[in-house]
């Protein structure tokens, strides 16, 4: 099972697509958000976004604000800002 991951800007969508995990930068500490979390919703600080698929591979992305909700292993992140990503493979 994958979660349903879309980072979205005021501009633009950045990224759609499954991913296995999520890493983001919340007001409380970084979080992690893996198929089959609780709901929830959070304020994020600046930092990046890491979105990790099968095999270790990832995209991050550098953002400054916004929040991210996790609903039904579908996980929105709405940044106030943000730049297109950087691949990193294992």
């Amino acid at each position: 099972m994958a979660l349903q991951i879309e980072i979205l800007t005021p501009q633009k969508t950045l990224f759609k697509d499954e991913a296995d995990e999520v890493v983001a930068p919340s007001v409380n500490g970084e979080v992690g958000i893996l198929p089959q979390h609780t709901e929830y919703l959070t304020l994020l600080r600046d930092g990046e976004i890491r979105v990790a698929v099968k095999g270790g591979a990832a995209s991050i992305f550098p953002i400054a604000g916004g929040f991210l909700s996790v609903s039904s292993d579908r996980v929105t992140i709405l940044a106030d800002e943000a730049s297109g990503s950087k691949d990193v493979t294992p």
